[in-house]
């Protein structure tokens, strides 16, 4: 799994959607649509997303709307 820019995607085609389980644990594969490639497990995945998520400002919290 290749993250960059904010973008995860597949390290040997390029993809950048992924295709997941109906019912995803943690330790579950998520793999590339596009070739097939595992780009790890969903526990990595969540990571990659918090951290990417920590980085942002918090652009909702001023919004009372």
């Amino acid at each position: 799994m290749v993250a960059g820019s904010r973008l995860i995607r597949c390290g040997d085609c390029e993809g950048i959607s992924i295709r997941l389980p109906e019912w995803p644990r943690d330790d579950d594969e998520v793999f590339c649509p596009g070739c097939g490639e595992s780009l790890g497990t969903i526990g990595q995945l969540r990571e990659l997303l918090v951290a990417a998520l920590s980085d942002e400002p918090d652009s909702f919290s001023d919004n009372d709307n």
